[in-house]
């Protein structure tokens, strides 16, 4: 396979993984679930969830679906830099040890839409509903966890690196470059959604600021990639 076939794989792949993340957002969104903030709170939690189990599920699928095509899509965005240096594999192995955060993250509501949930419906016995709280309310806190180090991982570590060094050779846009470096700034406000009150909120809506930049990102890299007549596969060549 040449490595223009190869680049447009990984650009469509980019475009996949962009579309499949909007889905979890849609998922989530028509779910409407609020993440129990106390351990006495998940009792109703679970009754919400089970309402909407299907949802949450086909919420999970989408989020694993977009991690799995990140990986090539980043396969290709590594390749069209990769002549800058040796060093550019770094930042790209930093990406997709994120990426491994974040499947594992999607995981999590797969588990309780079609093991924990339905087991707890049927549950009778006090301690062992006490305890299927106790878990999924642990299990909210690592997605929790895997999300925000995994985006961090993903968009500031990795992606804003590779981006500052392009800036130097231009291989790609400037334009591209400069929205990946404030996605991957941005990013860290993910760590302000993790408090309470006003200030959590004021973090949330950084969040979907940072969020939709980077699904725009991954579009505009994933068109790139693909237009068979952009710069950087000329620079590349066959």
């Amino acid at each position: 396979m040449t490595d223009k076939k190869f680049i447009r794989i990984c650009g469509i792949s980019s475009i996949i993984a962009a579309v499949s993340y909007i889905g979890t957002v849609i998922f989530m969104i028509i779910a409407d679930l609020t993440k129990p903030e106390e351990l006495a709170d998940v009792g109703q939690y679970l009754l919400d969830w089970s309402n909407v189990r299907h949802i949450m599920s086909a919420y999970g699928w989408f989020g694993i679906l977009g991690s799995l095509f990140t990986i090539p899509a980043i396969l290709g965005y590594y390749q069209l830099l990769k002549k800058e240096g040796p060093m550019q594999w770094i930042p790209a192995a930093i990406i997709y040890h994120g990426v491994v955060l974040l499947t594992l993250a999607y995981i999590i509501p797969l588990i309780i839409s079609n093991q924990i949930t339905p087991s707890y419906i049927l549950e009778t016995d006090l301690s062992v509903i006490a305890s299927i709280e106790a878990l999924v309310f642990t299990l909210r806190t690592l997605e929790d966890f895997f999300i925000v180090i995994g985006t961090i991982l993903t968009l500031a570590t990795g992606l804003a690196i590779l981006a500052i060094i392009d800036l130097k050779k231009s291989i790609l846009p400037k334009w591209i470059n400069i929205l990946a470096i404030i996605t991957g700034v941005l990013s860290f406000a993910l760590l302000g959604t993790l408090s309470k009150g006003v200030i959590k909120q004021v973090f949330d809506v950084i969040t979907i600021i940072d969020l939709s930049l980077m699904l725009i990102w991954m579009i505009a890299i994933g068109i790139l990639m693909v237009l068979p007549d952009r710069k950087a596969t000329q620079v590349q060549g066959t």
